[in-house]
């Protein structure tokens, strides 16, 4: 369990910025990976900061980051929202992982969703 938290705080440390590279009013992008009872959610927003960041990317529709699969949904209007399903936790970590590292979302990590 201790792994699992230095890891988590390595995420956050990599994640976090302190300030806005662009303006409040860029659009959201939601993206979250879900096994058994706990989520990583990453998105382009910073909640200690309040700033909205344009300097990211999202997979496409194609990719599979960390092997997870996208689930087929509606899409939600005037937002960015993809839900994927990882079929380990190894498959969970590479997501946040892939979603830190390429695309410069920000992720949480939550249980019992």
């Amino acid at each position: 369990m201790n792994f699992i938290t230095l890891v988590l705080a390595s995420i956050s440390s990599i994640s976090a910025q302190t300030e806005c590279p662009g303006p409040f009013e860029v659009g959201s992008a939601t993206l979250r990976a879900y096994f058994g009872n706990v989520q990583f959610r990453c998105n382009n927003f910073d909640s200690n900061t309040g700033c909205r960041y344009r300097e990211y990317t999202v997979p496409t529709a194609k990719d599979l980051p960390g092997g997870c699969q996208m689930r087929k949904e509606p899409p939600v209007m005037d937002a960015f929202v993809r839900n994927y399903d990882c079929g380990s936790a190894d498959n969970h970590w590479k997501f946040a992982n892939e979603m830190v590292n390429k695309h410069n979302l920000i992720c949480e990590f939550k249980k019992k969703i």
